[in-house]
């Protein structure tokens, strides 16, 4: 299993806000079934090209994300997959993760992103979840700005979390 996060969504409309975002439903999002894992698998490669292509989940990740009672994996629908969010809820900490985010290219500065993630939270938080973590490249200002929107906000810099001269950046929701 893996343990990076990784995002890939584009410019959006004004994704900056003070307080949590609720966006307009321009998608159906579902839990993810054993049937979605070879759209998954396209997604993941449309998605994951530069540092973060090792980092690519493959059909056993996806099965984890199934099958473990902690993980959740919610995908955005409209008449295909257009995205996808992974974690983990409800630890005997009461935190979560998100691992994975990727959004499709022609999905892409639609909110799809953002329906993922606020979907995810309250998801997260049904389930016990009182704090939701992740790392974000620091350079990726668009996946930054997205989880600002959303209540996250900066922990701490992790140097070279991706590899060399790729750093991330650790951030933190309450719920």
């Amino acid at each position: 299993m893996l343990v990076y996060t990784r995002f890939t969504v584009t410019r959006s409309t004004a994704i900056s806000s003070r307080h949590r975002a609720r966006p307009p439903k321009s998608v159906r999002l579902r839990q993810a079934r054993l049937a979605d894992i070879p759209s998954l698998i396209d997604l993941e490669n449309q998605s994951f090209v530069s540092y973060y292509r090792p980092h690519r989940f493959t059909a056993r990740d996806f099965q984890w994300y199934l099958t473990a009672p902690e993980a959740l994996l919610l995908v955005a629908v409209k008449r295909k997959i257009l995205g996808y969010i992974s974690g983990r809820t409800g630890s005997p900490t009461r935190s979560g993760r998100i691992d994975s985010v990727a959004v499709a290219p022609q999905a892409r500065g639609k909110e799809v992103g953002l329906q993922l993630a606020y979907g995810f939270l309250q998801k997260s938080k049904r389930k016990g979840s009182r704090s939701i973590w992740l790392e974000v490249g620091q350079k990726n200002a668009v996946a930054k700005a997205l989880f600002a929107a959303t209540g996250f906000r900066p922990y701490r810099k992790l140097r070279a979390y991706y590899g060399k001269g790729a750093d991330a950046l650790r951030l933190r929701a309450s719920l």
